[in-house]
């Protein structure tokens, strides 16, 4: 990944991870909850949801502390919406596990893209460490649900 140069740049960023955790959020998320009959496949399903909320509070507060010039409106969020329609459980966690990995690459390249920035005129240096650490457990979490993903649907495929 490049540098990123200015606030914009780096709100843009991190709005495309916003887009991600907010998709998990949706409506047809809990559609397809309610719809499961297997306990621990609601588990699974309820984690991921659970946990992209927290996640997309946490984007939200780094994208609130960075510097971007004033009129620069943001864009609406362009949110995913998963139709579980007639999909099995396992292309259920096929298609869950896509975006676990698009948004642990996201967060991954940000902070690699932040490491070599410099950014003192978009953030401040007192947030920087917030940004870093905010960053590594996103990171890290991500990876355990796609490593949580993986190993139901090994489960599954075990099962069959």
């Amino acid at each position: 990944m490049v540098d990123i140069r200015t606030g914009q740049e780096l709100a843009s960023f991190l709005r495309k991870a916003l887009e991600i955790e907010a998709s998990f959020e949706s409506v047809s998320q809990w559609e397809g909850y309610i719809s499961i009959k297997k306990d621990e496949f609601r588990d699974v399903i309820f984690d991921l949801i659970s946990e992209s909320e927290r996640h997309r509070t946490l984007v939200e507060s780094m994208i609130s502390k960075i510097k971007v010039p004033p009129g620069s409106e943001a864009l609406p969020l362009r949110m995913h919406a998963f139709d579980f329609k007639n999909k099995t459980e396992f292309e259920i966690m096929m298609e869950l596990s896509k975006y676990e990995k698009l948004a642990y690459d996201t967060y991954l390249n940000i902070r690699d893209a932040l490491k070599r920035s410099n950014v003192e005129g978009y953030i401040e240096a007192k947030d920087l460490p917030f940004f870093f650490s905010t960053l590594e457990l996103l990171i890290r979490e991500k990876s355990e649900h796609s490593d949580h993903i993986a190993n139901y649907a090994a489960s599954m495929e075990r099962t069959r």
